[in-house]
């Protein structure tokens, strides 16, 4: 599922289950405002692994330690990394066929 913006992903998160939630940054800069969300977004998320992309290394650090992201993916992203962290984070996922 797609939502526009992590404040519909906190709602979404509220109303049904997810093997994990991946959230871009679009070039936003990882302010106050963007974190307080995304702190927002684990909190409700609970158990399900919360997955930041972005361009911005050192603060999404900060974010991933203090906000208690499950990961990061930098950008730019390998394909095929991307694939191993959600295969690391729900093992569950099938592996696509190439």
């Amino acid at each position: 599922m797609a939502v526009p913006g992590l404040d519909a992903g906190v709602a979404a998160l509220a109303n049904e289950p997810f093997d994990l939630v991946l959230t871009d940054s679009f070039g936003r800069t990882l302010d106050a405002n963007t974190l307080a969300q995304l702190r927002s977004l684990v909190t409700v998320a609970k158990s399900t692994p919360v997955v930041l992309m972005t361009a911005h290394g050192e603060a999404a650090r900060i974010a991933e330690d203090e906000h208690g992201l499950a990961g990061i993916i930098l950008k730019p992203f390998d394909f095929n990394d991307v694939l191993a962290l959600v295969h690391r984070l729900v093992p569950s996922a099938s592996t696509p066929t190439q």
